[in-house]
């Protein structure tokens, strides 16, 4: 009766043993089907190397405004040009304020020059006055001498002097003096007294 049951129990086992094998196997299929088929489907795909994509036109961000490249250039040279006229700008504002130091300069250059004329005037002014009270006084003195003394010495002065002192002399006075002058002096002192007193003043509408 043991002998008997010992194979069916070892056939019972061979059939437990071959159910539990198929249901591994399905079990196993089920999890590492997919995974092999991708790994078969996908080593073709590495055989050839698929080319790059190209890169996603750039989106603009909300509120961000996108130039294009002719937009670009024409923006960079607008810069350009606006460097370029600031900068001439500043070349006007320094030749400008050159200018007006210049300017201030020979103001004060012809306010200096003016002062220098006003200042010669007056040296002026005042040398004629002393030349004047000078010229009265020598006339005072050939007044004071005997007309032939005085004769004597016109005849050896210079004709510019002598003629400064003759003119102010008194008609009266001169009068003997030159006729007891040397003929030759006191004709070309005459012609220069009567030269002098028609040509018009200096500065003297004509």
């Amino acid at each position: 009766m043991r002998i008997r049951l010992l194979p069916a129990t070892v056939g019972l086992a061979a059939i437990f043993f071959a159910v539990k094998a198929v249901d591994v196997w399905r079990g196993s299929a089920g999890v590492l089907g997919p995974s092999i088929f991708a790994a078969v489907t996908v080593s073709p795909a590495k055989a050839q190397a698929a080319p790059p994509a190209a890169p996603a036109p750039a989106t603009a961000a909300p509120g961000q405004i996108v130039f294009t490249p002719a937009e670009l250039d024409m923006l960079q040279n607008l810069k350009m040009r606006r460097e370029e006229l600031d900068e001439r700008e500043r070349e006007i504002d320094v030749r400008t304020n050159l200018l007006v130091v210049s300017e201030r300069r020979v103001e004060e250059r012809i306010a200096e020059l003016k002062k220098v004329e006003e200042t010669i005037r007056g040296l002026l002014v005042q040398y004629d006055k002393q030349q004047e009270e000078q010229l009265a006084a020598v006339v005072k003195i050939y007044e004071a001498m005997k007309p032939k003394d005085a004769a004597n010495i016109f005849d050896r002065l210079q004709m510019p002097v002598l003629l400064e002192i003759a003119e102010r002399i008194k008609e009266r006075t001169m009068a003997p003096i030159l006729s007891a002058m040397n003929p030759t002096v006191a004709n070309a002192l005459t012609i220069e007294m009567a030269t002098r007193r028609t040509l018009p003043a200096t500065g003297a509408p004509l």
